[in-house]
């Protein structure tokens, strides 16, 4: 029997790493927004609130990853910062946002890559700095926000 509150089928996969799978409760209206538009279940701003690998994440100020509605984005944490290029799949019913990014960290030029998919109404995901260290994290919305390239 179908709950009026949460769809049962939700489930945050990534086609790269099954072992993540984990039922997650979807309200029936983020479950419809998901699966009328993959893209916008992402799209704003997000606040890192952990990650696996570092603890200081607002070193440089506050950790975040945020989404245009263009493909775009960027990001901070600790002393690293960088412009995403994204893009927006779905495995069965689940949205997944996989981006590559180029930046800085701690004043280096880098570049890397990553993915997050919705976990109820958390973003988790994985960066990865190009022959350097990756990182878990999980995110919170901080609102639908736009980036200085959709303000421009």
């Amino acid at each position: 029997m179908l709950s009026s509150n949460h769809h049962p089928k939700a489930v945050t996969r990534h086609p790269f790493r099954p072992e993540i799978d984990q039922p997650v409760s979807f309200s029936e209206a983020e479950y419809d927004s998901a699966v009328a538009s993959p893209r916008d279940v992402f799209v704003g701003r997000w606040r890192i609130v952990s990650m696996e690998v570092w603890d200081e994440l607002d070193l440089l100020g506050p950790a975040f990853i945020e989404f245009d509605s263009r493909n775009g984005g960027m990001f901070q944490f600790v002393a690293v910062s960088g412009d995403i290029d994204y893009r927006v799949s779905t495995e069965g019913d689940e949205a997944v946002v996989e981006w590559s990014w180029l930046g800085d960290d701690d004043g280096e030029e880098t570049g890397g890559r990553g993915w997050a998919a919705r976990n109820g109404v958390n973003l988790v995901g994985h960066f990865y700095i190009h022959r350097g260290d990756d990182s878990a994290f999980v995110a919170i919305a901080e609102g639908p926000r736009r980036t200085p390239r959709e303000r421009a």
